[in-house]
């Protein structure tokens, strides 16, 4: 299926040439989206030998966000899962795998203004619409190949440049806003490493013709896109 109505780009083309964050709502200075994003919906069907659901697993790539504050939340999934449910019985199990979200989220900072309410809400109920559509067209077979493999590859750690760790230096003397602390004190941390490599690991796992692979950290979009065009299998997801 096909959501690309609720996740944007969260990274923007300024007028002035330079890229930014979250740039803020109705920016007149946005130029465009720095980026694409997945639509996508992956859906694998799961039942018992009598044709009873026992569960779904759902691909989507959009940051799990939509929830502010320091309380537990399900999120989108969450509400997802209650409608899923809702229509195939309280015992069925709805297992979310997040996609490649790095660089997008919830937001479409080229409205005309800040939403009014959280949309945790409405994202999960247009999901669990597309997969129970999407669910009722696959069919089911007895019996499936499995196979796992993993590796690991050595990531060169970005290092930052001198005038971001002055402007981080300055940041903290001045700044009382929480976040933009903490990345401030990341920057400070990541100029005061000794080691400038990380191991990742890269785990992947067929279930028949279609495959999981499990990234580490918040991958972009436009690998994960590149990711699923160049996999041999008929359905590809990307897990981070």
């Amino acid at each position: 299926g096909h959501e690309g109505d609720i996740s944007f780009n969260r990274r923007y083309w300024m007028k002035d040439g330079t890229l930014e964050t979250n740039p803020g709502f109705n920016n007149p200075n946005i130029e465009k989206p720095a980026g694409p994003i997945d639509p996508e919906v992956t859906v694998v069907r799961i039942d018992d030998l009598d044709d009873n659901p026992i569960g779904v697993v759902v691909n989507f790539a959009c940051h799990t966000d939509t929830v502010g504050g320091t309380e537990y939340c399900a999120d989108y999934p969450g509400e997802m899962s209650r409608m899923v449910k809702k229509v195939l019985g309280s015992d069925v199990v709805s297992l979310f795998m997040i996609g490649a979200c790095g660089d997008i989220n919830h937001h479409n900072f080229m409205q005309d203004k800040t939403p009014k309410r959280q949309k945790y809400d409405v994202m999960g109920r247009v999901l669990a619409a597309e997969v129970l559509k999407v669910r009722e067209k696959i069919q089911c077979v007895d019996t499936i190949e499995i196979a796992c493999t993993r590796t690991t590859h050595r990531l060169e750690l970005r290092r930052p440049t001198k005038e971001e760790v002055e402007a981080a230096e300055q940041r903290l003397q001045t700044e009382k806003n929480p976040i933009e602390r903490f990345f401030a004190e990341h920057i400070l941390k990541a100029d005061q490493a000794t080691e400038h490599t990380e191991i990742a690991e890269i785990q992947v796992f067929r279930v028949g013709d279609w495959a999981v692979v499990g990234l580490p950290g918040e991958i972009f979009v436009s690998f994960g896109l590149e990711l699923k065009k160049q996999s041999p299998f008929s359905q590809t997801i990307v897990n981070t």
